[in-house]
């Protein structure tokens, strides 16, 4: 289902259900899309429900209430969905037309209700139940014993994968025992608590996430490696797959939440995308990644107020393409998937369910509030010098986005301060501020990368050399964004800013910036 989408996208429709009393948003805890009809799980405070509206236009064509909606899915003119009933003492799976909404079928379940429902097979899996997806017959149990809280289980290639915190079984539609693997020494699996899908499918391999991802073949269930955690759920593009961390603010340096591209073969790393970080409040993933047409789309806020961001990233440098704030006033969803289909992408907010459309131009206006001239370094260094014991270059590759990136190369192998430092406002106002970014890249082991603003008065441009450093140490290859939240604290004064390394590099090392940014007024996702 999944269709082309450009870089820029705009709006079109919004739908959700009247709310409830004392409901302050309504949340698309889940979305699913058919040709015709767009299947929501919409939660409130209070209340929920299971809508269907038109793919095409948004109108509403059946809704059906219950006390709480976990995931949705609709397959073969088909809905099959977890819920909690009305009277709040039922977990089921419930299965209704896709066209009238009818219930054809319920089937309780016990367990989450927000865990997701797989159809395959002839059967249909939540947490550990199997069921007939014709008549909702309940057929075998995938759990050993009777845990508190059971696992997951997903059904694909005419198996039914089940995880838990202990091990990964497989059986076919029947409920015959293929194999059972148990996870590697020191690794833990996850019990399905919380809203994160625990096991997926890619190629001929599982993914089973719990304090490493474990990488089993599906027809073996033999353990060929382990791989980062992600936060979110998985998305796959052929060997490359694109995983989400979340930010730690506790300690220092602070480190932000990523969205990285990793080898699913060797486990490297491939490029780096960190969220912003404000003062004490840094963004996350709230859907997980989805790749087309060669971006990576996922959705990041900061807290339950703050609006829901659509981001796009390129799928082979991670340098951003476009970012669209939702104009939702009712603050983020906290859970919620996004879907591409029908040329459309369908994105859960605090207010229902939002999509949007490939937008009828591209704007080529520059960033709004803008300081920089030249920010991807295209016709020149802008107004950018050297600092400390080194040399700035203009290169053509490799650039994070367009055709030229700076080199800042170190004059010896002796350890000191290198970077690159600018203007960025003169005879400023007292408590202005300005918000700034730009992407780094070490040729070589051992470098650190920060960013910061020098505060001087007129007549005293600064010369001294920065100090500290935001990231420990970067990865060799990979891009990463930093940035900085700059001001002045007396009226008439100047900010230089700076971007630098105090590692020690190896005789040749460079450290690439690229793809800056220094706007005077707050950009959106800040």
């Amino acid at each position: 289902m999944a269709e082309k989408l450009p870089t820029t996208i705009a709006p079109s429709w919004r739908n959700a259900p009247p709310k409830c009393p004392q409901a302050g948003n309504v949340t698309a805890t889940s979305i699913s899309v058919s040709a015709t009809s767009t299947i929501v799980a919409e939660q409130q405070y209070g209340c929920s429900s299971l809508s269907a509206y038109a793919t095409a236009t948004g109108k509403l064509q059946w809704r059906n209430q219950a006390d709480w909606v976990g995931m949705a899915t609709v397959t073969g003119g088909k809905v099959y969905v977890t819920q909690v009933d009305r009277n709040g003492s039922s977990r089921v799976t419930k299965t209704l037309s896709a066209q009238t909404g009818k219930v054809l079928w319920s089937h309780a379940i016990g367990g989450n209700p927000r865990r997701s429902v797989s159809v395959g097979s002839g059967v249909v899996s939540t947490l550990d139940r199997v069921a007939s997806a014709a008549t909702g017959k309940f057929l075998f149990k995938l759990s050993l014993g009777e845990e508190s809280s059971p696992g997951v289980s997903i059904v694909t290639g005419g198996r039914v994968h089940y995880a838990d915190s202990g091990e990964v079984r497989t059986t076919d539609p029947k409920g015959r025992l293929l194999w059972s693997t148990k996870y590697p020494a020191g690794v833990e699996g996850l019990y399905a608590s919380g809203d994160r899908p625990d096991i997926s499918a890619h190629g001929r391999m599982l993914y089973v996430s719990g304090s490493k991802t474990i990488v089993l073949g599906a027809k073996t269930g033999r353990i060929v490696r382990t791989l980062p955690v992600s936060d979110q759920a998985i998305a796959f593009d052929g060997n490359v797959g694109f995983f989400t961390s979340r930010s730690e603010l506790t300690g220092f340096p602070r480190i932000a939440s990523t969205v990285r591209a990793i080898n699913l073969t060797t486990g490297r790393v491939l490029w780096t995308h960190a969220l912003p970080i404000d003062g004490t409040t840094a963004f996350h993933a709230v859907a997980a990644p989805v790749v087309s047409n060669g971006l990576v789309w996922f959705t990041q806020r900061a807290n339950t107020g703050s609006p829901t961001t659509v981001v796009a990233l390129d799928e082979v440098t991670g340098a951003q393409r476009s970012e669209t704030v939702d104009a939702c006033t009712d603050g983020s969803s906290s859970d919620g998937n996004l879907v591409i289909a029908q040329h459309r992408m369908f994105v859960s907010t605090g207010c229902g369910v939002q999509t949007f459309l490939a937008a009828k131009r591209t704007p080529v206006t520059p960033t709004p509030g803008e300081v920089l001239t030249d920010p991807g370094f295209e016709r020149g260094t802008d107004e950018w010098t050297a600092i400390g014991d080194g040399t700035i270059n203009r290169v053509a590759s490799p650039a994070h986005g367009g055709s030229r990136a700076l080199s800042v190369v170190p004059a010896s192998s002796a350890a000191g301060t290198i970077g690159i430092q600018r203007v960025v406002e003169r005879n400023g106002v007292r408590f202005g501020g300005y918000w700034a970014s730009c992407w780094v890249r070490p040729t070589t082991a051992g470098m650190s990368a920060a960013m910061r603003d020098i505060e001087w008065a007129p007549g005293s441009e600064p010369q001294e050399l920065p100090k500290g450093w935001d990231i420990p140490e970067l990865t060799v290859g990979v891009w990463t964004k930093i940035e900085w939240i700059g001001h002045i604290s007396t009226d008439g004064n100047s900010s230089t800013l700076q971007v630098f390394t105090q590692q020690d590099p190896s005789t040749g090392g460079t450290l690439l910036i690229d793809d800056c940014s220094v706007t005077e007024s707050r950009p959106a996702g800040w």
